[in-house]
């Protein structure tokens, strides 16, 4: 009994195989009849052919749209691909243009400690002298407390030490900025047509 319900099995399989295969190729002979430019119709299926004709219409256009959507999916792909690279070739350009601004900045700076800062400059962009006034007082306190500190008595030098560790501390965040206050003095003198008043080359 086991044994006819597995030929039974098999057969039901390969039944279902042969209708699959069978539904492949009327497909197939489906898509073919609408390639000819006159299709043989057996009287009364010319609806069924009808529905099939929309159909593949239908599947064209829609093949179409997907090939459409690829194209436009690859040309954002590349925009985006360009975008990236425009935008790295921007920051390249900016860090190279602010090097130069902050190359022109230290030469103010330099002028500024010298004493040949040009009268424009000067009245223009104070803070170049007022941040290199503070420096100098922040460096001449910082000497009188150190001598202060070593004059004094042993016990009464805690007080010195202390100044000297928030003169110090004053002096690295000042020096920290350094960079950025280079560039940005550097561009405003750019974009007030003042680097010609330097004095260096």
């Amino acid at each position: 009994m086991g044994r006819h319900r597995n030929q039974i099995e098999q057969i039901e399989r390969r039944i279902s195989e042969v209708n699959h295969d069978i539904d492949l190729l009327l497909s197939d002979l489906a898509l073919h009849l609408l390639t000819l430019e006159t299709p043989i119709i057996v009287e009364g299926n010319l609806l069924p052919y009808q529905n099939l004709k929309q159909a593949k219409e239908l599947l064209d256009e829609y093949e179409r749209k997907i090939v459409l959507m690829q194209k436009l999916k690859e040309g954002v792909m590349d925009a985006n691909g360009r975008i990236r690279r425009l935008k790295g070739l921007i920051k390249e350009k900016e860090e190279a243009l602010n090097e130069v601004y902050g190359r022109v900045g230290v030469i103010a700076w330099e002028e500024a400690s010298s004493g040949n800062l040009a009268e424009e400059i000067k009245e223009t962009f104070p803070l170049i002298e007022e941040r290199h006034t503070y420096l100098n007082d922040l460096r001449r306190d910082q000497r009188a407390n150190r001598e202060k500190q070593e004059s004094s008595h042993p016990l009464l030098r805690v007080p010195f030490q202390v100044n000297a560790l928030l003169y110090q501390w004053r002096l690295n965040k000042l020096a920290r900025s350094n960079r950025e206050f280079f560039t940005t003095s550097g561009m405003e003198l750019a974009n007030s047509n003042l680097i010609a008043s330097l004095a260096s080359d």
